[in-house]
């Protein structure tokens, strides 16, 4: 239920470089009315309310951000542009893991050239935080814990555009 606003604080968190005090709850009522889900029954939030929450928390930050949902075909292509976004942007983006059930936040990679200059470079690794485990682990960017979204409890567009696709919060610049 709130992983998604625990995320959502510690990416504003890294972004501000130290700890905002950001209430959990308070992100999640705030992420609610603002997604695709049903507000009479949902416990949580989903790729809309997190992006909407992180584009509106960073203004707690010094450096406020737009951050959109992106779906992806591939992994491989969604930590891509989340590696490329975190290299132009050096902001952390927001993962979907548990099928779109769970919330993580990527804060790094390892690539064999930097994304942001380069037009030909492999992702090696990311490192990951979790807000229900470790704080921060590196995985092999073949088996990262970013997986399809398979929650289909939207509007039908919203359900649509995210099922079965790799989703990634990511910041805009």
């Amino acid at each position: 239920r709130t992983c998604i606003p625990a995320s959502t604080a510690m990416m504003m968190n890294f972004i501000a470089r130290r700890d905002l005090n950001l209430g959990q709850m308070a992100i999640l009522r705030y992420a609610q009315p603002r997604d695709a889900l049903n507000d009479a029954t949902q416990r949580g939030s989903d790729p809309l309310g997190w992006s909407r929450a992180a584009t509106y928390y960073s203004r707690y930050t010094g450096r406020p951000t737009t951050y959109r949902w992106e779906a992806y075909s591939t992994a491989s292509a969604a930590l891509r542009r989340a590696a490329r976004q975190i290299a132009v942007t050096k902001k952390p983006v927001g993962l979907l893991a548990g099928h779109g059930r769970h919330a993580m936040v990527m804060t790094g990679f390892v690539a064999t050239a930097n994304p942001a200059h380069a037009s030909t470079w492999t992702l090696s690794s990311i490192w990951v935080s979790d807000p229900y485990g470790y704080s921060r682990r590196s995985y092999a960017a073949t088996s990262t814990p970013l997986n399809t979204y398979l929650e289909t409890d939207a509007s039908d567009w919203y359900d649509r555009q995210w099922y079965g696709k790799y989703i990634v919060i990511v910041p805009q610049g």
